[in-house]
């Protein structure tokens, strides 16, 4: 079981990498474009799963950790 600083190094990570997908950005409107179309079986739907790394949820944090302090040693 990882201890709740590592999860949040995993979370702040996510945000890094992903955060991008939940500004809600689609200059190219794709997914208006390829609303509805299959790939390989599936909806096309870039970076879905993605977004569930950028939930707190998703590491085991509940609302009540939203107002706790974590230590976070970045050395």
């Amino acid at each position: 079981m990882q201890s709740d600083s590592l999860k949040v190094m995993a979370l702040i990570r996510a945000f890094m990498t992903y955060g991008h997908l939940e500004a809600k950005l689609d200059p190219l409107e794709m997914e208006k474009t390829y609303e509805g179309v299959s790939v390989a079986g599936d909806v096309f739907n870039p970076g879905s799963r993605m977004k569930e790394l950028i939930d707190p949820a998703f590491y085991g944090f509940t609302e009540a950790d939203l107002n706790r302090t974590f230590y976070v040693d970045i050395n």
